[in-house]
């Protein structure tokens, strides 16, 4: 009778971390593909979901999905930072370019 608790505790904190764990995976691939991407919100997005798993995922699988968290928050604030910085260089590239054809346009003598 008590295994058979056990188990069925085991299943519940599985199943509703498992919920936890998916919503939270979900919502950093939204925040990879921001179309202006935000370090605030990201930062916002990425607090807000471990706060959340850390306060309803209970039970003895929640040290099992923390560490799956862990590694995905990992993976996931490294790919932003990569992301985010390749966006922002081709921004000061395109703006580097615009300012010089724009520079040398003014420049020109008018006779």
């Amino acid at each position: 009778m008590f295994k058979n608790f056990v188990m069925a505790n085991q299943y519940q904190s599985s199943k509703l971390c498992e919920a936890l764990y998916t919503k939270c995976e979900d919502q950093m691939d939204q925040l990879q593909v921001l179309r202006l991407p935000s370090m605030a919100k990201f930062n916002a997005g990425f607090l807000q979901c471990n706060q959340s798993f850390g306060k309803e995922c209970v039970g003895p699988s929640k040290t099992i999905y923390e560490q799956r968290m862990v590694k995905m928050m990992g993976k996931s604030k490294t790919s932003f930072i990569k992301e985010y910085n390749h966006r922002l260089f081709n921004w000061l590239v395109a703006f580097s370019l615009v300012m010089v054809i724009v520079g040398q346009s003014y420049s020109k003598p008018i006779f």
